[in-house]
């Protein structure tokens, strides 16, 4: 018999642009994950399954923060107005959003640049310091541009209905916790 993996509550920071969705987009068809939760500045009526949203007042953004297994923070510059309803941290709140969500149990962070830009040595070193087992920065570019479809449109559609189809599969055939 093999053992389950319980999935990981993840939280996501700045899921804003390009960079932003194609966080999402992976997070939610990955299947891995029990759910995502964006913070956000308003209420949603609605939010697609395994994605919740926690809501973000202000300076009490710490009082909005979830539980959560692993944490996103995405750095990027909005591409719609509606995505002023995503909450967006300035760089210099970094480390301590970072200890907030460490106190949440948020033990493995990713930390994304839409810009290309790197952590600075001492804040990778705050961040060691508050004792994540795993800091990673993915780069834009990377694995995560890699899964967005190229093509023509008739070919990007089909892309995102087989992704549709196949991330609704793996929540019908997420075993029972």
């Amino acid at each position: 018999m093999t053992a389950i993996t319980p999935l990981m509550r993840v939280v996501v920071v700045g899921a804003v642009g390009a960079t932003g969705s194609v966080v999402l987009r992976e997070l939610l068809g990955s299947g891995r994950h029990d759910t995502v939760t964006v913070l956000t500045t308003r209420r949603f009526l609605q939010m697609p399954p395994g994605m919740a949203h926690a809501v973000v007042d202000g300076d009490a953004w710490r009082d909005a923060l979830p539980p959560a297994d692993h944490a996103v923070l995405v750095f990027g510059a909005l591409r719609r107005e509606r995505e002023a309803l995503i909450w967006q941290p300035a760089r210099a709140e970094l480390v301590p959003l970072a200890a907030a969500l460490r106190a949440c149990g948020v033990r493995t962070l990713d930390v994304v640049w839409a810009d290309g830009s790197h952590l600075s040595a001492a804040e990778r070193e705050r961040l060691q310091a508050l004792g994540f087992e795993h800091i990673a920065q993915p780069r834009p570019g990377s694995a995560s541009s890699a899964s967005i479809p190229r093509g023509s449109w008739p070919e990007r559609l089909a892309a995102w209905m087989i992704r549709a189809v196949l991330a609704a599969m793996r929540q019908v055939m997420v075993p029972p916790r």
